[in-house]
C-alpha cells in the first residue's frame, strides 16, 4: 500500500464516507473528494452548533420550569400525605369499632352466661 492510499483510507474512515464500490484511483480526484468530505464534516458541525445554540433554554425559563416542577412535586407529596392520613384514620376507626364490637360481644356473652346460671339455679 502506498502512503497516499493510507491517507485516503484515513479520510474516508474519519468522514464516514465508507469505501464503497466506486473509489477514485487518481490522487487528484482523491484530494478533491477528501477536501470536500472534510468540508462537509465541518459544515455539519457548524449547523449542529447553531441549532444547539438556538435550542438552549434561557435562564428565566429554566427557573420557571424548576419552580413548576417543585410545585408539581409539592402537590404529589401533599396528596400522598393526605392519603396516608386518611388511611391511618380509617384504620383507627375500624380498630376502635372492632374493639367496641368485641366489648359488646363479650358483654352479651357474659349476660347470656349470667342469665343461664340464674335460670339453672331457679
Amino acid at each position: 500500500m502506498d502512503y497516499y492510499d493510507v491517507i485516503w483510507i484515513m479520510v474516508v474512515t474519519v468522514t464516514n464516507l465508507g469505501f464503497g464500490d466506486f473509489t477514485p484511483s487518481y490522487w487528484g480526484s482523491r484530494t478533491i473528494i477528501a477536501i470536500v468530505s472534510v468540508f462537509g464534516v465541518f459544515q455539519t458541525a457548524c449547523i449542529v452548533g447553531v441549532l444547539s445554540e438556538a435550542l438552549v433554554i434561557p435562564i428565566e425559563e429554566k427557573r420557571m420550569l424548576g419552580m413548576m416542577e417543585k410545585q408539581r412535586i409539592y402537590k404529589i407529596r401533599r396528596h400522598a400525605a393526605a392519603t396516608l392520613i386518611q388511611q391511618a384514620w380509617r384504620r383507627y376507626c375500624l380498630h376502635r369499632q372492632m374493639k367496641l364490637r368485641c366489648f359488646i360481644l363479650c358483654l352479651f356473652v357474659c349476660l347470656f352466661v349470667l342469665i343461664l346460671k340464674t335460670s339453672i339455679y331457679s
